[in-house]
């Protein structure tokens, strides 16, 4: 968890902590925009891999995602 937590505060310019996760976890906050456009941005290619979708496709697809405000 600490590499993946190292990633998501240069990713998302923060200084989350195991806490904030936990926190998460249970419910009890909610993630930013910036944490989810880091999430998607790494669990989604492997999605589209599994699913036939090609390198090229995935790449183009992972940079245009940014999640927009409410």
């Amino acid at each position: 968890m600490a590499q993946a937590l190292r990633e998501l505060n240069i990713e998302c310019d923060n200084n989350y902590r195991q806490s904030m996760i936990r926190a998460w976890e249970r419910g009890e906050k909610a993630p930013g925009r910036t944490v989810y456009t880091f999430m998607l941005r790494r669990v989604l290619p492997s999605i589209l891999k599994k699913n036939g979708v090609r390198a090229k496709a995935i790449n183009a697809l992972i940079s245009d995602i940014t999640l927009l405000e409410p």
